[in-house]
């Protein structure tokens, strides 16, 4: 015979209604989450610049995993993030006229920033920090004054970046004059327009930087490092170009890698580099006032293909070996050729079969006493 025991079976009882609450509760509380974000569109109209002031925004304040709208041409254009530790979806700036301005408080982003505006600037004045997954910049307004800036610090964090400029317009670029730090790829892609570097602080974030399309422009203050890592410029068709505005903005530990299409235009500067490799073809052009120094080697890859170095090149204190990997592939040097120091270390060029190095300009080397133990040779 079974004998019911009523205290334990209310205790029974309790505990799994006790665990069935919370799971349910856990389960509406994050749903519940996913509700709850919203898009917030600034309208300026509180009284004050504050995010915190609810008047500012057309459904409330941004809670965390938000997305906030910019209009430009809405009243208190001058707008301060005055939350702490908040983290938002994603950050647009659309409309025409006054410039935006948002600075404060830094954020983490989890979904890019889009700027669309017109006839008016930009500008997120706050650090940002990505989180959750790679992102995409993208800036697709046109005409003067309509640039995106980023003045603050961004910290990769872990994830990739892509930057889309859709118009090859000086006015509507995306400037970062902030410092770039933690670990990710910087992409340029998409569209025909411009992403600067600027600033007086180094980039640190450890990633290869690609140029895939239009234009980069490395031209923070001279021998603060615009990028730090790897280069590859180039996606195989159209022309894509990497240039400097100011000397030294290469780290000299980076590989740069040119594709069929790609433009190093060193713009009249200089700046040395570990290597440089080019694959299917490409150019590197010094101008002349400017120099490609090298820390180590030169190769071509690619089948029946043929790339140039124009204007001025420096091998250093040794000499270099140029590496033309195929017979039917051509490296033209349109460029003075100097190496050498003030020690008694020679340099000069080891060519490397089977394709073939022309030298189309008269070389020297810049210590008189060296000139005669060069191996440069011409073919």
């Amino acid at each position: 015979m079974l004998y019911a025991n009523p205290p334990l079976e209310q205790a029974v009882s309790r505990t799994v209604r006790t665990f069935f609450t919370a799971g349910l509760t856990a389960f509406c509380l994050g749903f519940a989450g996913d509700v709850s974000a919203a898009v917030r569109t600034w309208t300026g109209l509180g009284g004050t610049g504050n995010w915190s002031t609810s008047g500012n925004w057309d459904t409330g304040t941004p809670g965390n995993n938000d997305s906030v709208v910019f209009i430009n041409g809405t009243a208190n254009f001058l707008t301060t993030n005055n939350f702490v530790g908040r983290t938002l979806a994603s950050i647009t700036f659309s409309g025409s006229g006054s410039s935006m301005n948002i600075r404060g408080q830094a954020i983490t982003l989890t979904g890019g920033i889009s700027a669309s505006q017109t006839g008016g600037a930009a500008t997120c004045d706050l650090n940002i920090t990505l989180a959750t997954k790679s992102q995409t910049i993208a800036v697709s307004g046109a005409g003067a004054g309509s640039a995106l800036t980023l003045s603050g610090d961004l910290n990769l964090n872990g994830q990739n970046l892509t930057v889309t400029v859709t118009v090859n317009d000086s006015g509507a670029v995306l400037v970062c004059s902030g410092a770039i730090s933690g670990t990710g790829n910087i992409t340029r892609n998409t569209g025909a327009g411009s992403l600067w570097f600027s600033g007086t602080t180094a980039n640190t974030y450890a990633g290869i930087t690609t140029v895939n399309s239009g234009f980069i422009l490395a031209t923070k203050s001279s021998g603060v490092i615009s990028i730090p890592g790897d280069v590859v410029i180039g996606n195989g068709s159209a022309t894509d170009t990497l240039q400097l505005g100011n000397d030294n903005q290469i780290a000299a530990t980076a590989d740069i890698s040119i594709r069929t299409g790609g433009v190093f235009d060193l713009n009249n500067q200089s700046n040395t580099v570990a290597s440089v490799t080019f694959i299917d073809g490409g150019s590197a052009d010094t101008g002349v006032g400017g120099e490609l120094k090298l820390g180590g080697p030169v190769t071509l890859n690619g089948v029946s293909t043929s790339a140039s170095i124009i204007g001025n090149l420096h091998l250093g204190t040794i000499i270099r070996t140029f590496n033309v990997t195929n017979a039917g592939s051509t490296l033209t040097i349109s460029a003075a050729i100097a190496g050498g120091s003030s020690g008694f270390v020679s340099a000069g060029i080891t060519k490397m079969r089977p394709g073939n190095a022309h030298l189309h300009r008269r070389q020297h080397l810049r210590r008189p006493d060296l000139r005669q133990r060069r191996s440069a040779k011409r073919e």
